[in-house]
C-alpha cells in the first residue's frame, strides 16, 4: 500500500527488472534466493517507512533460523514471479488496496510453503 503512493517511476522500473531476472533463473536456487531478497528490499525501501523497515529485519531473521528458503521449489518460484507481477501491476497503476491484497496473498502462499517444506522435512513424519 505504502509504495504503491511513494515509489518513484525508477523504483518500480528496477522491480520489473527483478522480477524479469527471477523468471529467467528459474531453476537456480542461489540466483532466485538473491533476487528474491532483491525484491523485497527494494519494495520494502520503496514503502519509506522506517517501522516497517525495522519489522521486516526481525521477520528475515526469523525465516534464517527456520531452514530452506521456498524458492527451492521450482513450482513456487514460478508462482512467486507471477506474485510479484500482480503486485508491480498494482503498483504501476497506483492502486494502493491492490498492492496490499497482492503483497499479503504473497506471503500467505510462501508461508504455506514453507510450512509444508518443514513438515516434509520433520524426522518424527508419519509416512
Amino acid at each position: 500500500r505504502l509504495a504503491a503512493r511513494a515509489a518513484s517511476s525508477v523504483e518500480l522500473e528496477e522491480l520489473q527488472s527483478i522480477n524479469v531476472d527471477m523468471k529467467a533463473s528459474i531453476g537456480d536456487a542461489t540466483a532466485l534466493v538473491r533476487l528474491n531478497r532483491q525484491f523485497h528490499a527494494r519494495l520494502l525501501d520503496a514503502a519509506r517507512n522506517r517501522f516497517l523497515h525495522r519489522s521486516m529485519a526481525s521477520v528475515e531473521s526469523t525465516l534464517l533460523i527456520l531452514g530452506p528458503t521456498s524458492m527451492e521449489s521450482p513450482t513456487r518460484a514460478k508462482e512467486a514471479v507471477a506474485e510479484h507481477q500482480d503486485i508491480l501491476e498494482s503498483l504501476f497503476a497506483r492502486d494502493g488496496s491492490a498492492a496490499e491484497t497482492a503483497m499479503r496473498l504473497h506471503m500467505e502462499r510462501a508461508h504455506l510453503t514453507r510450512l509444508r517444506m518443514l513438515r516434509q522435512s520433520s524426522p518424527d513424519r508419519q509416512e
